[in-house]
């Protein structure tokens, strides 16, 4: 993998914690794409997230709003 690929893996990273971090949905439309789907495999019972969300307004909310 060449270092600008991983540069640009890094700034989305930075970004979506930016977003999430200081509560700033509107940042993780630089994140991902309005079509993205999300899924997760969750290994403990302590939290809780849907294990699919589709879409950017979707993942927004579950990641950053709520």
């Amino acid at each position: 993998m060449d270092a600008r690929k991983i540069k640009t893996q890094e700034d989305l990273v930075l970004k979506y914690i930016q977003a999430k971090d200081k509560n700033m949905p509107h940042l993780m439309s630089e994140v991902f794409a309005s079509n993205a789907s999300l899924e997760m495999k969750l290994l403990t019972k302590n939290i809780s997230f849907p294990s699919q969300t589709l879409g950017l307004e979707n993942i927004t909310e579950v990641l950053v709003t709520t």
